[in-house]
């Protein structure tokens, strides 16, 4: 069987959404770890008889849990914006189920969120890149570290 592994601009931007996915989910392992282990600390502090229980500590404890929850409320937000972004104008109807699907999953954004995301999303096109100030020369140049001037 034959692979065709000609790069145009839908594939490019779906490598894009899965490279995204990946980094996602990586973030949400890592989190879903020492929010459990808080879960456990705070658990176990609770069980403590009143008179030995650290209310300071249960009540940090909460604070960060609640922190947690929304730091990941805007995360989410941020990955969909990311993949809106890159989707609108390769496959705006995949782009659209990615906010159909918000919309679902978040009822109370349908009339900011996703009206301002869907009619007013910035252009990435003039945003430079990170290797836009590298100059690329030879080798042979003199001061040069891996080809790259800075």
């Amino acid at each position: 069987m034959q692979i065709d592994e000609r790069h145009t601009p839908l594939s490019d931007t779906y490598t894009r959404v899965l490279t995204l996915y990946d980094e996602r989910m990586a973030y949400i392992q890592d989190v879903a770890v020492s929010r459990i282990s808080l879960w456990a600390e705070w658990y176990r502090e609770c069980q403590k008889p009143d008179y030995m229980r650290n209310n300071g500590f249960v009540a940090a404890c909460e604070a960060t849990i609640v922190f947690m929850e929304d730091d990941y409320l805007h995360r989410k937000l941020d990955f969909v914006t990311e993949v809106y972004a890159l989707l609108e104008k390769q496959d705006g109807v995949l782009a659209k189920m990615v906010m159909d699907d918000l919309i679902v999953l978040v009822p109370a954004l349908t009339t900011t969120f996703v009206f301002r995301l869907e009619n007013f999303v910035v252009g990435y096109e003039k945003v430079e890149r990170v290797s836009a100030g590298i100059v690329r020369v030879s080798f042979a140049e003199e001061g040069m570290v891996l080809g790259m001037r800075y």
